[in-house]
Order: C-alpha cells, then sequence, then structure tokens
C-alpha cells in the first residue's frame, strides 16, 4: 500500500519498493534532468519535513536537501503546478511566500542556489494558478477564478530568459 505516492514498474505493473509517503494529497509532478518534483498539500515526505514541495534523486529514489518551503498563511497551502526550466523551477499555488520572501502564487526558484529568485510577478487579484505551460522563452500562467470558472480572458504571458522585459519578471 503506497499512501498519495507510488512507483510502478510498467514492464509487470508492480509496485516498486520506493514509498516517500507523503502526508498529504499529491496535487503536481514532473520530471527533469534526473529529479522528479513533487507538490501538493502535505508536510512531511521520506521522513523529512516538506512543506508543499519535495524534489527527489530518481537514481535512488531519496529527497534532496532542498526545502523552499511553501507557505499560505490564510489557509492549507498547496502546489499545484510545477515547471521546470534550464536553471529555474517555476512553482505555482496556494502559497504567499517561498524559500521566506513574499511570493503570491506564483514563485521562480533557482537550481543552485535553491533560492527564490529576484523575479517576482505582480499579484492575482482572486484566484488560483493551476497550470504552468511552457513554449520556448515563454511561461504562460492564468487566474482561475474561485468564485466564478466561467470567467475567461487569454492568459498573461512571461518571458523568463534572462533578456526579458516582461512585466514584473
Amino acid at each position: 500500500v503506497r499512501m498519495h505516492l507510488a512507483a510502478i514498474d510498467l514492464n509487470n505493473g508492480s509496485l516498486l519498493p520506493w514509498n516517500p509517503a507523503p502526508d498529504g494529497a499529491v496535487t503536481a509532478m514532473t520530471i527533469a534532468s534526473g529529479i522528479l518534483y513533487v507538490g501538493g498539500t502535505f508536510t512531511h515526505a521520506s521522513g523529512v519535513a516538506r512543506n508543499s514541495f519535495v524534489a527527489f534523486t530518481i537514481a535512488n529514489g531519496a529527497a534532496t536537501a532542498w526545502n523552499p518551503n511553501a507557505v499560505y498563511s490564510g489557509g492549507p497551502d498547496a502546489i499545484r503546478a510545477i515547471l521546470p526550466a534550464t536553471n529555474t523551477v517555476y512553482l505555482a499555488g496556494y502559497f504567499d511566500s517561498v524559500g521566506g520572501p513574499p511570493r503570491l502564487r506564483l514563485a521562480q526558484l533557482d537550481i543552485a542556489s535553491r533560492a527564490p529568485t529576484a523575479r517576482n510577478p505582480p499579484p492575482p487579484l482572486y484566484g488560483q494558478r493551476n497550470a504552468l505551460p511552457r513554449s520556448g522563452t515563454t511561461v504562460f500562467h492564468a487566474r482561475y477564478p474561485l468564485w466564478r470558472r466561467a470567467c475567461t480572458s487569454a492568459p498573461p504571458r512571461y518571458r523568463p530568459s534572462p533578456h526579458s522585459t516582461g512585466a514584473g519578471w
């Protein structure tokens, strides 16, 4: 039995021995450069404190030392989307700080330093972010209204490259 997160052998369908056992739901996952990035509503994974975000080394299944500590002061925090880029990882979800500095629902973290970058997008008026699709050097994000899901508009675009002049990024 695995709670919230498991690894399955695609050849025979059996559960692999890896069992990180996060203590809350997993709502986002992605893999890049031998690392499995996992986000959700948990506070512990693999027996260590990890507030909503944990990174695992694929080769050995161990949690890395990286702990950006995404926190939402208004209630339960949750990472809803993760997007690895060349030297950074973007996080989206319910939080108002990541790694200490204020970051409202969207954060860019430097992979090498494991710290939030200086880029800080403008805060949304309301809603949550659930996806971070990317095309080349453009990351798209949209606010999903909590009270009115029928609301639609073109998503704002930010270019996360070092040569970007996008508002807030």
